[in-house]
């Protein structure tokens, strides 16, 4: 019995040992099995990774180049324009008025004399008076012709020159009353020490529009 024992006893290790070796190669071999399929994912991984990266710079390569042609030919286009814009000369389109003389304005005063520029007219209306003077001017003329300044006063009534009958200005500008609704599209100017002939002469130059009936022509034309 011993005998034998001795002999099987042997032979068991030497079995558990070749099974134990075999099952450790089985491990490592599927270790490294394993280790190897990791190892293609890997690298598949990085392949679509790197065509990934190759077809984006495709495309900003085919962006970048068309952007340049656009700009190369809108740059082209209106290099030209530009161009075709100097060679063409300048065309004047021709005046309307060319050729055609200024219609002179003209109308009547109460006396049916005819009121045109540079015209001598005399005030012939009571109560005119000229707000647009300065405050020097401000007052009216006593009864021998003087002026009387009245820059002190505080209603705005006041605040004026009140022209007498008989002050002589000169007609410097009219306005087409078809053209433009005016009240008073009769302008004169009025200016110290000239065309006294009434024994008036204005505080200081002003200007002063009238309509034709606030008016009398004394000499149609200076």
């Amino acid at each position: 019995m011993t005998n034998m024992l001795n002999r099987v006893l042997p032979l068991c290790i030497y079995l558990v040992l070749q099974i134990t070796r075999s099952a450790s190669f089985t491990i490592s071999d599927s270790r490294c099995t394993s280790r190897q399929s990791l190892q293609r994912q890997f690298q598949r991984s990085d392949e679509r990774r790197l065509q990934s990266l190759e077809k984006h710079q495709q495309r900003r390569t085919t962006l970048c180049s068309l952007s340049v042609q656009i700009i190369d030919k809108s740059s082209s286009s209106s290099s030209e324009e530009s161009e075709q814009k100097k060679e063409k000369p300048a065309v004047l389109a021709p005046a309307d008025d060319e050729g055609k003389e200024e219609q002179e304005i003209t109308m009547e005063d109460n006396n049916g004399n005819t009121i045109r520029m540079g015209s001598i007219i005399r005030v012939s209306s009571d109560g005119v008076r000229a707000f647009q003077v300065a405050a020097k001017a401000r007052g009216y003329f006593d009864d021998d012709k003087n002026f009387v300044a009245t820059p002190d006063v505080t209603q705005r009534i006041d605040k004026c020159l009140r022209l007498p009958v008989g002050l002589r200005g000169v007609v410097n500008k009219m306005y087409d009353v078809d053209d433009i609704s005016a009240n008073s599209p009769v302008r004169a100017k009025f200016v110290p020490d000239e065309h006294t002939e009434e024994g008036y002469s204005s505080p200081v130059a002003f200007l002063m529009h009238f309509g034709p009936e606030e008016i009398e022509v004394v000499v149609a034309e200076e």
